[in-house]
């Protein structure tokens, strides 16, 4: 059965399911925010994770056990790779990009030990893998 999941008049994209199918993470873009939401799996009760309307976030993910999201922001320049958990908590900036190259499309290990992203300069696009440091996962 076909059903719509969008409730508002802004361009919702980018939707993943958590591990256990009960949530959606997605990106809203709209007049006043450019920002990563989650959801359950029916996309009720939205809530804003990233809260961030000066900046533009992309392309969200779950991590494998559901508790962090990961995903592009421009918060501090150029689009580059974040982590939030799942209650708005603990943002942190895992890569860093220059003026002219921008991290993006991360998606995450079963064990959480690994993200690959995609690294673009100009218009050249190249694959990157990031081991993850023990201490955040």
């Amino acid at each position: 059965e076909l059903k719509q999941l969008s409730q508002t008049h802004e361009n919702e994209t980018c939707a993943r399911y958590s591990a256990d199918m009960k949530h959606i993470v997605y990106l809203r873009n709209g007049a006043t925010t450019d920002d990563v939401f989650m959801a359950d799996s029916l996309n009720q009760h939205p809530v804003n994770i990233t809260n961030t309307p000066s900046s533009l976030d992309g392309w969200p993910v779950f991590s494998y056990d559901s508790n962090w999201i990961y995903f592009s922001s421009m918060e501090t320049g150029p689009h580059c790779v974040y982590r939030i958990r799942t209650d708005g908590s603990e943002k942190s900036q895992l890569t860093r990009s220059t003026s002219n190259e921008e991290d993006a499309r991360v998606s995450v290990s079963r064990d959480g030990k690994f993200l690959i992203y995609n690294k673009k300069y100009g218009k050249t696009i190249e694959l990157r893998k990031l081991e993850l440091p023990a201490t955040i996962h």
